[in-house]
């Protein structure tokens, strides 16, 4: 799999993403806080020439595997579809 790339790194996501981007906003943010920042370091350090590509994508690999395929899909919690009401002051 290439990373980066413009698309949404979760098998089966059709969410566009910006270049260099592991992921959609929403997949990212189902990743634990830990792990999103070893991502990020990881990146940093294969931008400076301190890691292998390789490394990197040990960590992206990590990321992407917490995340189960449509397991979540936007605007759904549980399997129950939700939305969002937008508040009024005429309400």
């Amino acid at each position: 799999m290439i990373y980066g790339d413009g698309n949404c790194a979760i098998p089966g996501c059709k969410t566009k993403t910006k270049i260099d981007q592991l992921m959609c906003r929403h997949h990212w943010f189902l990743v634990t806080p830990q792990l999103r920042l070893n991502v990020s370091e990881a990146l940093r350090h294969y931008r400076r020439n301190e890691i292998t590509l390789g490394d990197l994508r040990v960590e992206q690999d990590k990321a992407v595997n917490q995340v189960k395929p449509g397991s979540v899909q936007r605007g759904e919690i549980d399997g129950v579809q939700t939305t969002i009401r937008r508040f009024t002051p005429d309400e």
